[in-house]
């Protein structure tokens, strides 16, 4: 299985978005996955979630 990419700050920044990711639906987990996108911060991801949810 692959893994989503991220550069935290912080080792607790890090906690948040991993509990962020695996609190999205599996097929928005696995469009950022296909996709290859990697965040630097939780905003990132909640922006990138905002857009494929949009798509939707």
């Amino acid at each position: 299985m692959k893994q989503f990419s991220f550069q935290a700050s912080s080792q607790a920044q890090a906690k948040e978005m991993t509990a962020y990711f695996h609190s999205l639906p599996a097929y928005i987990q696995e469009s950022i996955l296909q996709s290859g996108a990697s965040f630097s911060s939780k905003e990132e991801m909640m922006q990138c979630v905002s857009a494929l949810t949009e798509l939707r």
